[in-house]
């Protein structure tokens, strides 16, 4: 996942370079793949993976259409 610092900054009152940030993350069990710098400012690279149980909701089978499950 790309996030783009600048757009980050509009919602969350971030004070850290784009490379402490980043160094921020990495230290929290976020994997970073790197900052690049883009058109819109620097792009912090980030691996959101499946096997994360902070980031894992428990899944029921969706009401009006049985195939699919929603997430919590």
């Amino acid at each position: 996942m790309k996030v783009v610092y600048n757009w980050l900054k509009d919602f969350v009152d971030v004070t850290a370079a784009p490379q402490e940030l980043a160094s921020r993350l990495a230290l929290s069990g976020t994997n970073i793949s790197g900052v690049e710098n883009g058109p819109h400012g620097a792009v912090i690279e980030a691996e959101v993976s499946s096997n994360r149980p902070d980031c894992l909701g428990t899944t029921e089978s969706h009401a009006k259409s049985p195939p699919f499950t929603s997430c919590r």
